[in-house]
């Protein structure tokens, strides 16, 4: 078989994995859901991920104490046990300690090509925050470019 042949249809079944696979992780059941991708170079303490809760049409915003977070960890690349997140609003912030692995270094959440997502309720978040529009989260790490942090999301589990 030719060789540009065979590329083609190895790229054309990366294609339709990775479909799949994006869909397979799509709920229909979920009333917010937004994922963002982290910078590639690291996220840095500058880089901030902002959350729109509120949407045309919509009465009133989501509460953030009905969302659920989720981050997509690469497996070997990032250093911590935990992710410390700094989370605002207007002139409202609280940081969250979100455990990624236990005591022994085993992701807490799936893996699967060597992409680990860790999800933790949002419950604990100061109060104030939670009728906010607009949600704005950094990381809180003591490294100022954190590596290894593929996207951050949230979104709401019925």
């Amino acid at each position: 078989m030719n060789s540009s042949i065979l590329l083609q249809k190895i790229a054309g079944a990366s294609v339709i994995t990775i479909c799949l696979f994006f869909f397979a992780s799509c709920d229909p059941n979920n009333g917010y859901y937004q994922f963002y991708d982290v910078p590639s170079q690291g996220w840095s303490w500058d880089d901030s991920v902002v959350f729109v809760l509120s949407t045309k049409g919509q009465d009133e915003a989501i509460q953030t104490n009905d969302l659920d977070i989720s981050v997509r960890i690469i497996d070997g690349q990032y250093a911590y046990q935990n992710l410390v997140l700094l989370f605002s609003g207007d002139g409202a912030k609280d940081t969250l300690r979100m455990p990624l692995q236990d005591s022994k270094g085993q992701w807490l959440g799936s893996c699967t090509a060597g992409v680990c997502e860790i999800t933790m309720k949002l419950e604990s978040l100061n109060p104030t925050l939670h009728d906010e529009d607009t949600l704005v989260v950094q990381q809180w790490s003591r490294d100022a470019s954190l590596q290894g942090v593929l996207s951050l999301g949230l979104f709401t589990s019925k």
